[in-house]
């Protein structure tokens, strides 16, 4: 029987170093170095694990990782579980693109620029070219291209050779070189700039500017819309404030279009100081003075967009940004009542044109009525107490908007085609701002004066903008039985409505 081991330590006196003696049974036996006996008892492990590891490595390749089935068939079948396999975040990589991908050559090709849409101060082009800051339409006839006048300008004035010019396919050659680097897809070009801009203004840029030069793209299209590509890049070349106060313009281009490069100036004199041509595959030439030099109706309403409904394009022309407006919010694309809602554009917390304190309560008294009788699912929205992603939930599922002439009728553009817009004015005054954009979309447009609707027939026939004293006023009138009136028959008139 083995007892319990002891130790005996001699001090230093002993001769320095510490010696250990193990006693057996009272018998003194020599001491065996401590790493011995740990390896002797190791030993027989070792082996064990050895002959283990050896007969499995035969069999299984030391490279060897189960795979999901291999684990399952391991388990009984109460454990096996199926495996959830998701789908990538991204999709699979595109062949990558060498940098000599980015040039195309020029000899043996077909250089000339092409005008494939659009009207004045909304000219649509394939492959135009810029150098240098110079935009240059290279064309063996250039008779069948419009004149500068009807393209771009210089402030007010017509843009001269320093920054648009017209040459020959051998002068291209002579020019440019052996290639260009090809900016593929389509870009949006914003060429308003000192000394007047108005791109600072969301109805300017927004519905003047952006969707005009949208409805010029989708012009190309046969057939719907629904399938078009969003523009790869907007390029504002001019020294010019584009983004308004409340931020709704950058808001707009990131939430429609947030694939699309944004380049201002300085981006614009990168590429000049940079000596590459390049070649625009298709590119929209917006300016506003071009469109007020040759559209006779840009004048007579003060208005660059007045003629953009004559651009022949599909009927769904708008619904690919309306449709990206929603997903990129996240707004289901469903109905907000088994009724058409009617959303009145509540301006009475506002600084001018709103409605006279009394007319207001009889609208609203009027609008609750009409709620009230079953006719419509109502909304008072005060846009301005609203975030954007409720705004835009809202007035993308309104069928009827309701408001005196200003900025919150812009949310009409978010509308189902076929809509209508209700627009009210003081007596006497009018204006076609948002009527020109419900005219592309489809939309009816109402415009009222107090207890009355003033026809298109008697404001085309006018053919004036009209600004009486009080139109800016805050005593704006309307009738509220008329307007309950009015927005009853449009109901019952309105097929999807009446059933």
């Amino acid at each position: 029987m083995l007892g319990a081991p002891s130790m005996k330590r001699r001090g230093p006196a002993g001769g320095g170093a510490v010696r250990r003696t193990r006693i057996f049974s009272g018998l003194n036996v020599p001491r065996v170095p401590r790493r011995y006996v740990w390896i002797a008892l190791a030993a027989p492990f070792l082996l064990f694990f050895y002959v283990i590891s050896s007969s499995s490595s035969s069999s299984i390749p030391s490279n060897y990782r189960p795979s999901f089935d291999s684990v399952r068939q391991r388990l009984t079948p109460q454990q096996a579980q199926p495996v959830q396999q998701l789908p990538p975040l991204l999709p699979p990589s595109p062949p990558k693109r060498q940098f000599q991908d980015a040039f195309v050559a020029l000899e043996g090709k077909n250089l000339e620029t092409k005008k494939v849409g659009g009207i004045p101060g909304y000219q649509m082009f394939e492959n135009l070219y810029t150098h240098k800051g110079i935009l240059y339409a290279v064309s063996s006839n250039p008779q069948s291209l419009p004149s500068v006048s009807e393209i771009v300008s210089i402030g007010e004035g017509i843009a001269d050779e320093t920054f648009y010019k017209v040459i020959t396919p051998a002068q291209a050659l002579e020019l440019f070189g052996a290639r260009v680097a090809r900016l593929e897809g389509d870009t949006l070009f914003f060429a308003d700039g000192p000394p007047v801009s108005f791109l600072d203004h969301y109805y300017h840029f927004v519905i003047e500017c952006f969707s005009s030069a949208w409805r010029v793209l989708a012009s190309k299209e046969k057939g719907s819309a629904l399938n078009m590509s969003p523009p790869e890049r907007v390029i504002f070349p001019r020294e010019v404030k584009w983004r308004d106060g409340p931020g709704l313009n950058a808001w707009f281009l990131g939430t429609v279009i947030p694939t699309a490069a944004i380049e201002e100036l300085a981006g614009w004199n990168d590429r000049a100081v940079s000596g590459n041509v390049y070649s625009f595959e298709r590119i929209v030439i917006v300016d506003r003075w071009a469109s007020h030099r040759h559209n006779p109706t840009a004048n007579q309403w003060n208005k660059m967009n007045s003629e953009i409904a004559e651009v022949k394009a599909p009927k769904d022309w708008w619904e690919p940004l309306r449709q990206a407006l929603m997903y990129s919010l996240h707004i289901p694309d469903e109905p907000l009542s088994d009724k058409p809602v009617i959303t009145y554009i509540n301006r009475q917390s506002t600084s001018r044109r709103k409605l006279k304190d009394e007319d207001h309560l009889a609208l609203m008294q009027a609008l609750y009525e009409v709620e009230a009788e079953g006719y419509a699912q109502v909304y008072d929205a005060r846009m301005e107490n609203i975030g954007k992603k409720e705004q835009f939930a809202l007035s993308s599922r309104t069928n009827i908007l309701v408001g005196v002439h200003g900025n919150g009728l812009s949310h009409l553009m978010w509308m189902k085609e076929g809509s209508t817009v209700v627009e009210i004015f003081y007596p006497e005054g009018f204006t076609r701002d948002y009527q020109l954009m419900t005219e592309p979309l489809g939309h009816d447009h109402y415009t009222v004066w107090n207890n009355t609707v003033r026809r298109e027939s008697e404001w085309r026939e006018d053919g004036e903008n009209h600004f009486p004293d009080d139109f800016q006023g805050t005593e704006i009138p309307v009738s509220g039985a008329f307007m309950k009136e009015l927005l009853i028959d449009i109901i019952k008139k309105t097929k999807k409505f009446s059933g």
